[in-house]
């Protein structure tokens, strides 16, 4: 009898063990669609974009659309980014993927010729895909995730959501990284990346494959709207877990001002807009730079000089530079009260009063 019991006590013992060994594994996996920071929908793009798998026969392309020249993915040669379909349930169970579910089915795709329900004609493609629709579902994550699915499969579906703001006529000025840009007719929907002072970096899934683009700001209609493919993007959808962060400018300081690196020889990763760390980009050397504004919390906006020549604006800390033959100060154009970064605020309160009395 005791022996019965003991038995029965060890083999529950190891299925809890069991248990507790196997959920960490899965549950990682989930959390990492359940963030909704930019950072972290930064890191689903690029995984998405980036993910190489080579096709173990020949793979024809979404209708059509060429690959490397090429209406098909040539067996053998390895492929980057995630392919598009839209077959849902006509060849196989379900055939649109998120990355965790094609990395499974990437080694055994194949190629189909089906009527497809979502654009009513038939169509020829990879099997197993993603759609422009799955793309912003599986980068916004949060409750536009179903585990390892996404929840909605189409650009209406995304764009009215419980869990998402959507606005219309949005101007290519008020774009931010972060959001979802779709075109009036609801036919496609892109994510952006990244925001600077004359572009956006945009990610999309479109045949033949899911990549990331830069376009200019300066492609828009006459209503200032985005431009791109022939369509307006004027539709701005926001995941409502995301809040993008605002800076407040310190009116302390003066505006496109001269500045120099404290430490040239140090390698300082700039910012974008958010307060994330550009995914490649850093600024070093002697050369000026021009800080724009400085902000509240210590950050700056400033403009410098890439080695090929071309100018680059991003966000850093104030603390990085300093005026010509000083340590720890900036020189401003505008006023005295605008020179001083690390004096204490009694002396700017000085400062000031003397430049009043003038």
């Amino acid at each position: 009898m005791i022996n019965k019991q003991l038995k029965r006590i060890m083999a529950m013992f190891l299925v809890v063990a069991l248990m507790i060994g196997l959920v960490p594994f899965q549950c990682l996996d989930i959390k990492a669609y359940a963030s909704t920071s930019l950072d972290e929908m930064r890191v689903r793009a690029e995984a998405i974009v980036n993910y190489t798998w080579t096709p173990s026969q020949d793979i024809a392309t979404w209708n059509g659309n060429k690959y490397n020249g090429k209406t098909y993915f040539p067996a053998g040669v390895p492929v980057k980014g995630i392919p598009y379909t839209l077959f849902t349930s006509e060849v196989v169970n379900w055939s649109l993927r998120s990355l965790s579910e094609y990395k499974e089915v990437a080694s055994s795709n194949y190629s189909a010729t089906k009527y497809c329900r979502s654009v009513s004609a038939t169509r020829s493609g990879p099997v197993y895909g993603s759609c422009c629709a799955d793309m912003i579902c599986e980068i916004f994550g949060g409750y536009f995730m179903n585990g390892y699915t996404m929840r909605y499969h189409n650009v209406g579906d995304v764009r009215w959501s419980s869990y998402a703001d959507t606005t219309r006529n949005v101007p290519v000025s008020n774009i931010v990284a972060g959001d979802a840009l779709s075109d009036p007719d609801g036919y496609h929907i892109i994510w952006v990346g990244e925001v600077t002072s004359s572009s956006l970096v945009i990610y999309e899934q479109t045949p033949p494959v899911a990549h990331k683009i830069t376009l200019s700001k300066s492609s828009v209609d006459s209503n200032g709207y985005l431009r791109y493919g022939g369509k307006t993007y004027n539709i701005v959808t926001k995941c409502k877990n995301y809040t993008p962060v605002t800076h407040t400018c310190d009116t302390n300081y003066g505006k496109d001002f001269t500045a120099y690196l404290k430490n040239p020889d140090t390698n300082h990763r700039v910012y974008l807009s958010d307060h994330t760390l550009h995914p490649t980009s850093y600024v070093n050397g002697p050369e000026p730079v021009t800080i724009h504004e400085v902000y509240k919390d210590g950050c700056c906006k400033f403009t410098y000089i890439l080695d090929n020549g071309q100018n680059r604006t991003a966000y850093g800390k104030i603390d990085w530079f300093k005026s010509t033959g000083a340590s720890s100060i900036i020189t401003s154009n505008h006023n005295p009260v605008n020179d001083l970064i690390e004096k204490s605020k009694e002396e700017k309160e000085s400062i000031s009063q003397s430049t009043t009395t003038k």
